[in-house]
């Protein structure tokens, strides 16, 4: 019983202060797409003004796995108060939180 209460769905303090420091709003620094995080998990990713909602992950302190409708798992990195979608050279989306 122990064993599955600890790894049951609530989140860790670590994971819920990860989750809160992610909540709100990123938009990108070029192009118009955004990503909005809630703390239950939850992202809905606009693109184009044409928004899908999906889940999120947190797989280490750096990085968020994305999971949408119609499209393959994906990962952001997060550095400072950035987060980094990679792409081929040249081609990296770098996401900064909205005001």
């Amino acid at each position: 019983m122990l064993l599955a209460t600890a790894c049951g769905g609530a989140p860790t303090n670590d994971e819920a202060a990860s989750r809160r420091s992610l909540s709100g709003t990123w938009e990108a620094k070029q192009g118009d797409s955004s990503f909005q995080f809630s703390e239950d998990g939850k992202v809905v990713f606009s693109q184009d003004g044409l928004p899908a909602e999906g889940t999120y992950t947190l797989v280490d302190g750096d990085s968020v796995r994305i999971v949408l409708p119609s499209k393959a798992p994906f990962a952001l990195h997060r550095e400072a108060d950035m987060l980094h979608l990679p792409g081929p050279p040249g081609r990296e989306v770098i996401y900064e939180r909205a005001e």
